[in-house]
């Protein structure tokens, strides 16, 4: 008599290593597949919006329902300020305006990069912050006060 005929609870034990052990050999692939090109761990900013690093410089700032283009703003300006540690009157430029996520497929984000001070044109002539228009930038220290309207950080420096 076979050890797992005497014992249904030891085959029925293997059974499931089995399965869990399938499982995984078809998921293990897609666990480590790329992501996209981010390239640091993801940075959850204060209004609770995710922003992925890129390998060349810029980052995505990935959208939630209802993300409007202060909510962006504000993500994009509290990772330059927390995690690229650049004086606050640099610049958060818009490099790719709302639309499919790079990092995160089926989702929405905007794509971000942070000049110096001078180097981006500072001329928006708008009362609105668009999440349409590429080139679009405020300062960090202006980005990060449109936070206090997303609900996000309180206290800004």
């Amino acid at each position: 008599m076979k050890d797992t005929e005497r014992n249904p609870a030891r085959s029925l034990g293997r059974m499931a290593g089995l399965a869990l052990a399938a499982v995984l050999a078809i998921a293990a692939p897609a666990l480590a597949a790329d992501r996209g090109p981010a390239i640091r761990p993801v940075f959850l900013a204060h209004n609770n919006l995710l922003v992925y690093p890129m390998q060349d410089g810029t980052f995505e700032v990935q959208a939630r329902a209802g993300t409007s283009g202060p909510d962006y703003f504000c993500a994009a300006g509290d990772y330059a300020w927390t995690m690229l540690n650049v004086p606050v009157a640099s610049r958060v430029v818009v490099v790719r305006a709302d639309g499919p996520s790079t990092t995160n497929p089926g989702g929405r984000g905007m794509l971000f990069k942070v000049v110096p001070q001078g180097a981006a044109s500072n001329d928006n002539r708008s009362f609105t912050v668009s999440m349409r228009r590429v080139g679009e930038n405020f300062s960090v220290a202006h980005s990060r006060a449109l936070c206090t309207r997303s609900g996000g950080l309180h206290m800004l420096f």
